[in-house]
């Protein structure tokens, strides 16, 4: 049986860029984005970067962004370096569980 690796994301924040779209911030985790999508559900959505990379499971998820992955199709996603500077920004497309 394979187990999935999986990284519980608790540590982020949403907020506007300057082109007042919704972007999900945090620190950066491992690999480079390739072809990233989320999985939503009622309880939980999954960040998936790539194909090999942990998938990021996103919790407490607050009401403004549980709204956006409910109504758009994708969201902005932004990775920090230690420094607190963007390392890594890309769109990722939403997929909803039904």
């Amino acid at each position: 049986m394979k187990l999935e690796n999986k990284i519980n994301l608790c540590d982020y924040d949403v907020m506007m860029n300057g082109e007042d779209e919704l972007m999900l911030v945090f620190e950066k985790t491992e690999g480079t984005a390739s072809d990233p999508f989320l999985t939503v559900d009622t309880s939980e959505a999954i960040l998936v970067k790539s194909l090999k990379t942990p998938q990021i499971a996103i919790s407490n998820i607050p009401t403004i962004l549980k709204n956006i992955l409910y109504r758009d199709k994708q969201l902005l996603i932004c990775e920090l370096d230690k420094d607190g500077e963007p390392w890594q920004i890309y769109e990722a497309p939403i997929l909803r569980k039904v």
